[in-house]
């Protein structure tokens, strides 16, 4: 099950690297077609990172945030869906350039950072934490698109 995660995991980081290219092409040229591709892409990475959170909830039996490289995972999940959000939302394209770079790059580091064995704990498991836990992570997420939508404009 590890190897498969893994194997997902760098898969949503090549899509979300891919993604990062087209925005800056976005950015320079002003092509709409490489816009869409870059949406699209980022949008199939944060699908298939779903399944891999998803996956890994299931077998460590809660929200995977037991190690750095887990933490950063979800996090990067959260942006992605937050980005997601505020784009379809509010319609900003130019904020794909912060968004899917910052994604490519915190997933990169996932990659290679050595994974640290993850400890099952017993108080992860309540709803009011895992409740507590997604909110924190959207609302880190939230904090560092209002960040780079600061910086781009």
């Amino acid at each position: 099950m590890e190897r498969a995660i893994n194997i997902i995991l760098i898969i949503v980081c090549l899509l979300y690297t891919m993604s990062a290219v087209n925005y800056c092409i976005y950015l320079f040229r002003q092509k709409d077609k490489a816009w869409r591709v870059a949406f699209r892409s980022f949008c199939a990475g944060t699908l298939i990172h779903v399944v891999a959170v998803v996956m890994q909830t299931i077998h460590y039996g809660n929200i995977p945030v037991h190690n750095m490289q887990q933490t950063l995972s979800t996090a990067t999940l959260a942006i992605a869906v937050a980005f997601i959000y505020v784009t379809r939302t509010f319609n900003l394209k130019i904020l794909g350039v912060f968004a899917s770079v910052l994604a490519a790059a915190i997933m990169t580091a996932v990659l290679l950072i050595p994974e640290a064995p993850a400890q099952k704990h017993d108080i992860l498991n309540r709803f009011w934490l895992w409740f507590h836990i997604v909110l924190v992570f959207l609302g880190e997420a939230a904090l560092a698109l209002a960040c780079g939508t600061g910086i781009l404009y």
